[in-house]
Order: structure tokens, then C-alpha cells, then sequence
């Protein structure tokens, strides 16, 4: 295929060739065609390899900051995305009387709502979490509504959302022994 000869991936082309044919069928539908023509996709790439196993995980949990050990603690627990999900917790999200933690209809990647209960070690985490988020907040004098805000930084950062975890998964699995190329 032409786009594949430029260097585009597969799953771009497929992408790209699914709008193509959703513009297509409306067109068909409209009258604007006679008859829909077939395009030919690339096939489906293999699946990522590899998995952490549990001591893998366990030790490069060890070696992230203790606020990204909670996130991944849950991204690993629940199977939630790390930077959509986890990291853009915020308090009206948990629900430590209950025992639960919810996303809202539309902030997940299917736009449905979900709400989790909480394991006891999870509970015990997330209860730190925000106690150290209290302290933050007594720091800076202000509102922190993140669960999981930058505790570093200059004070223009500190208690922002922090939105992204990548470099620091790489080097906790680079001083782990345990290279894992996707965060």
C-alpha cells in the first residue's frame, strides 16, 4: 500500500481506511454513490508480547516515588489506564466510607461510568495518599482537588495534576533490572 510505503503503521492505515469507509457508506446512503467500493485493509498487528510478572512488578513498584506506587498499585489492581484514569483521580472520586473508587460516564476510553471497592491494602494506600495530599495542601495554602498532584517541582507545579508517570517508570524499571519499554 501506497500510505505503508511512506513509513505510516498498519493500524494507521487501518484507522485512516475506516473513516475513508464510514465517509463512503454515508455517501452510498445520501445517493451520492452507486455502489460501495472495497477497500482493502492491512491486517491486524500481533498482540504486545510480554508481561510483568509479579516480582517483576513488585520490584519496580518498590523503586518509583511513593505517590506513583499507590497509582500504579491501582492501574495493576483494577486494570485501569494509568494517565487517563488513575492519574486524573480526583477526592470526589473516592469514597473511603464506602470503600470505593469511581470514574464517571465519559472519562474512561468506552465513555461508560465504573466504580471499584477497594482491596484493604488499596484502601490503606489511597488513605495515605491523600493524607500526604493534606499535608500539600497545609503547605501551600490551597485546595489540592487531585488525588495524585506533582509533590516536586517549582511552586508553580507543586499540587498540579500530574499527567504523566513515563520517565520515572523507566528509570524505576532501568534500576530494577527490569527494561519495559511501554508504561
Amino acid at each position: 500500500m501506497h500510505r505503508q510505503g511512506q513509513g505510516v503503521v498498519a493500524s494507521t492505515v487501518r484507522r485512516e481506511l475506516g473513516t475513508l469507509t464510514k465517509m463512503l457508506r454515508l455517501a452510498y446512503k445520501n445517493g451520492k454513490l452507486l455502489r460501495l467500493p472495497l477497500l482493502d485493509k492491512p491486517t491486524e498487528g500481533a498482540p504486545r508480547p510480554g508481561f510483568f510478572e509479579r516480582e517483576q512488578f513488585g520490584a519496580v513498584r518498590r523503586r518509583l516515588p511513593e505517590d506513583l506506587q499507590v497509582a500504579v498499585t491501582i492501574a495493576h489492581t483494577y486494570g485501569w489506564r494509568m494517565q487517563s484514569e488513575v492519574l486524573a483521580l480526583e477526592r470526589c472520586h473516592v469514597d473511603l466510607g464506602a470503600g470505593t473508587l469511581r470514574r464517571d460516564a465519559g472519562s474512561t476510553k468506552n465513555g461508560a461510568g465504573r466504580v471499584v471497592y477497594l482491596t484493604s491494602e488499596i484502601r490503606r494506600l489511597v488513605t495515605e495518599q491523600l493524607e500526604r495530599v493534606d499535608e500539600l495542601q497545609r503547605e501551600l495554602k490551597r485546595i489540592i482537588p487531585h488525588v495524585f498532584p506533582h509533590f516536586a517541582g517549582s511552586p508553580q507545579r507543586r499540587g498540579t495534576r500530574r499527567c504523566d508517570f513515563r520517565k520515572a517508570w523507566a528509570t524505576a524499571c532501568l534500576a530494577s533490572g527490569t527494561w519495559w519499554p511501554r508504561a
